[in-house]
């Protein structure tokens, strides 16, 4: 449970410190430490990463042992599918699907500027992919 706390950590340290004071919808810019930190190359994937280990760990230790790797793989779809939505060939058919849906409309307009605001970046994706497959790998320590 605490590897999963400290993954979540880190991919919040990216956003905060790591990249330059921009409103993100679930995290707020926070100026005095935007951009004290350097993450390189790895703070454009590494949310991606730590989001899925994160919570993957957070989950499975709520799970019997037996359902702990499902827990990894449904965190991996999550992220891949909300990475996925973020593809320009995507984003407006889901924009789209959004604005006529009966989605409660808080939640509709939250999703659809999270998908039109976003940007698709398949290193995300790998990124996603490797979250799980760490996940996994630490649940069998």
């Amino acid at each position: 449970m605490v590897s999963g706390a400290v993954a979540l950590v880190v991919g919040v340290l990216v956003y905060l410190a790591g990249r330059d004071a921009v409103y993100s919808q679930w995290i707020p810019a926070v100026p005095a430490i935007a951009g004290t930190l350097s993450f390189g190359s790895a703070g454009d994937w590494l949310p991606s990463l730590a989001h899925v280990v994160g919570f993957s760990l957070l989950s499975a230790a709520l799970l019997p042992l037996s359902a702990r790797t499902t827990a990894c793989v449904a965190w991996c779809s999550v992220d891949v599918a909300f990475e996925v939505g973020q593809h320009a060939q995507i984003t407006p058919m889901l924009s789209a699907w959004l604005t006529q849906s009966r989605v409660a409309k808080p939640a509709a307009d939250a999703l659809d500027l999270y998908f039109t605001h976003g940007t698709f970046d398949p290193r995300d994706l790998l990124a996603c992919l490797a979250g799980a497959v760490l996940a996994v790998a630490i649940l069998q320590l």
